[in-house]
């Protein structure tokens, strides 16, 4: 049976200058689920990275516990859309990031002010009346993923994928499969854990998605371990 395995980056180091590595956190959960991927029995024929830094060290960490020895293929199709140009076309003064957390902090709910400011910012970016204003449009950002996942369906012809990804383009593709629009994408992105799998399989007529961001590797793991940032 041909099989993908779309995984999800450990967590990233959040609110440090070079977010784009694995925290002490991310190693953990991505060294759980290659023990968990390992006991299922799981071999891919090759994997798939996104070709940014927390791609290749969560798999790294994946293939320490896991076993795997199957070649590594970047594909930087599978990288994240950059969330910060999104932001600014929204809020140009949030260019400077110093002055974006300055004004959060003034809110007294930092936390809750930034979701609100980046739900406000996905919106206008996939609203589609404001393409100019981004390097990447949201038709752009979903052609290039249905790319990869069509590329990886040929690789995965009676045998096994895993692609090491990011959030959108893991939520993408799950709503393709479940012929789903923006809203049901919006929806998956905003709670993908990290290391949360998402698994497809092929059928006669096509391809399905068996399980969406599944995390049960984590599961009384440690306090802290499930993280959607």
């Amino acid at each position: 049976m041909s099989r993908i395995v779309l995984i999800r980056h450990g967590q990233a180091s959040l609110g440090l200058r070079d977010y784009d590595r694995l925290s002490p956190n991310g190693v953990t959960q991505a060294e759980l689920l290659g023990a968990a991927l390992a006991r299922r029995q799981v071999h891919p024929d090759v994997i798939v990275s996104g070709g940014q830094q927390r791609h290749d060290q969560t798999i790294e960490a994946l293939m320490k516990t896991s076993g795997w020895e199957a070649d590594i293929v970047p594909d930087t199709r599978w990288g994240e859309f950059d969330s910060m140009d999104v932001i600014a076309a929204h809020r140009p003064q949030y260019r400077n990031a110093t002055l974006m957390k300055a004004d959060l902090i003034m809110t007294f709910q930092p936390r809750k002010a930034f979701h609100d400011m980046y739900a406000a910012a996905i919106s206008r970016w996939t609203s589609g009346r404001f393409d100019a204003d981004y390097a990447e449009t949201f038709p752009a950002f979903t052609r290039r993923v249905d790319e990869a996942f069509a590329a990886v369906r040929e690789r995965a012809e009676g045998g096994t994928v895993v692609v090491v990804t990011s959030s959108a383009p893991m939520s993408w593709v799950a709503t393709s499969l479940l012929r789903g629009g923006i809203e049901t994408w919006n929806r998956l992105n905003g709670v993908t854990a990290n290391t949360g799998v998402t698994w497809c399989s092929a059928t006669p007529h096509d391809w399905r998605v068996d399980t969406v961001n599944e995390y049960s590797h984590l599961d009384g793991a440690g306090e802290g371990l499930i993280t959607l940032r």
